[in-house]
């Protein structure tokens, strides 16, 4: 099956494919670094909503290397990217993780088999490429991969089964994320044209859900875009009133209001 989903921004940013000629990986990065060596603070912010604050947080547990003289090369930045491209469907330790098995600690070059740029340019080659099958399986997945892996060289013993591995984690993981959001797009579409008609002057299930008190299941955290909540056995998409607020699993919040298919919380 290929439901032809294709991701209208750029992997891992807030741009628009269609706004930058339709380019992506090496060549989406070679247009940033074309004039400058590096990339400052406000320029990632610009090109992935990553805040400072997220991406010191990152910076403090390892998980990103420090800049030098407060500028991002471009390894950095691809870097940077592909933890923002799977956050969203994935979480951020299991990222870290995944990122370790293939070239070791961030702040340590020496154990890399793979410059950070050229693999997130294999992730967005790959994705470009599976949009285009009549059919798509894990094996056509497979096969992209080693495809578009043809002429990597193995700087260590097994690099190559090392790299393929986690391509297909991040590969299958990411299109799961389009096709989710694809899902939710259309029912939240569907609930605000249907919803206010099918509720008349009766009491539904959702008005009986405001002011209830719930454990929060997923951390809930709007600039990451996380969090969920359990009612009655089923788990809810939930996001903080206070854009800033966040709460943490186990944590009690209150339900306030009810924004498409998410629950709109606030600390108790």
């Amino acid at each position: 099956m290929n439901l032809r989903i294709q991701d209208e921004y750029i992997p891992g940013t807030k741009l628009l494919r269609r706004e930058l000629g339709g380019v992506t990986g090496l060549e989406f990065l070679s247009k940033i670094f074309f004039i400058s060596d590096g990339v400052m603070l406000t320029q990632i912010r610009d090109i992935s909503g990553i805040d400072g604050t997220t991406l010191q947080n990152w910076t403090k547990r390892g998980w990103v290397e420090n800049s030098k003289l407060k500028k991002y090369n471009i390894n950095q930045v691809a870097h940077i990217l592909i933890i923002n491209m799977l956050r969203s469907c994935m979480q951020l330790d299991r990222i870290a993780f995944l990122i370790q098995y293939i070239n070791g600690r961030v702040d340590d070059r020496r154990d890399d088999i793979i410059a950070d740029s050229v693999l997130y340019d294999y992730i967005c080659k790959i994705l470009d490429m599976l949009v285009t099958y009549d059919e798509c399986t894990i094996g056509s997945i497979r096969d992209t991969i080693e495809n578009v892996t043809d002429t990597y060289e193995e700087t260590v013993e097994g690099a190559r089964e090392r790299l393929t591995n986690a391509l297909e984690i991040i590969i299958v993981a990411y299109y799961a994320t389009l096709v989710k959001k694809h899902a939710d797009d259309k029912l939240e579409a569907l609930y605000n044209q249907k919803a206010p008609k099918m509720k008349g002057n009766r009491k539904t299930d959702t008005d009986l859900i405001i002011g209830r008190r719930v454990k929060v299941v997923e951390p809930i955290n709007n600039r990451e875009e996380t969090g969920t909540v359990k009612i009655n056995g089923q788990e809810w998409s939930a996001r903080m009133k206070d854009a800033n607020g966040i709460a943490q699993s186990g944590e009690t919040v209150i339900i306030q209001s009810i924004n498409g298919v998410k629950l709109i919380c606030k600390k108790i």
